[in-house]
């Protein structure tokens, strides 16, 4: 018997849990028919306002809806080329923007695993990784604990034809050499790009 009663249960849950989602089905279709409604209802005009003001609050996409719903024919449509080519070129501009960061972050990248490949080649037992600060990198070693050492090192990196020439060209102008832990020696030089 207890059995029974526990499909029972399980099955009214199962219901329950059907007939709340059926609910908020409905709810979310008549609702989504009653904005395209409203949307389909617009004049022009009104369009042309809502894709100004979708604008201001940086959704160009609800603009750009607003837009194309506009009639070739409407006294409006010319209005609407022109906000629609403004969003266009905005968005191009954007993008390159946005490409053109990734690629210095590349570069920036790059010049670290560089420098770092060409310090170990050269007999450096270090590590080099990207400052909070985006003209500074980061060279990790306990041989720097070690003026002279930290000397040869500077000497090495800025040498005529040293690695500092990617690094100057990459955007960075100083390196924090440092040891490692919190009570470690840290000190920034200049790479002097100036002279290159």
């Amino acid at each position: 018997m207890p059995r029974t009663l526990e499909k029972r249960a399980v099955l009214s849950t199962v219901l329950a849990v059907t007939c709340v989602i059926l609910v908020i089905g409905a709810f979310s279709f008549i609702s989504g028919r009653t904005q395209r409604r409203a949307f389909d209802g617009m004049t022009p005009a009104q369009h042309l306002e809502a894709a100004r003001a979708d604008l201001l609050n940086e959704h160009s996409v609800d603009a750009l809806n607003h837009l194309n719903a506009i009639a070739a024919g409407a006294p409006e449509a010319s209005d609407a080329r022109r906000l629609s080519g403004q969003i266009a070129f905005a968005r191009q501009a954007t993008q390159v923007e946005a490409e053109s960061r990734v690629s210095i972050l590349e570069r920036k990248s790059k010049a670290a695993r560089d420098l770092e490949a060409r310090s170990i080649a050269a007999g450096y037992d270090l590590t080099v990784g990207q400052s909070d600060k985006p003209d500074e990198l980061v060279i990790t070693s306990k041989e720097f604990e070690d003026l002279v050492r930290r000397v040869r090192f500077l000497s090495f990196l800025r040498e005529r034809y040293g690695p500092s020439g990617e690094v100057c060209l990459a955007g960075f102008q100083k390196v924090q050499l440092r040891t490692s832990g919190p009570f470690g020696f840290r000190e920034s030089y200049s790479v002097d790009c100036s002279e290159r």
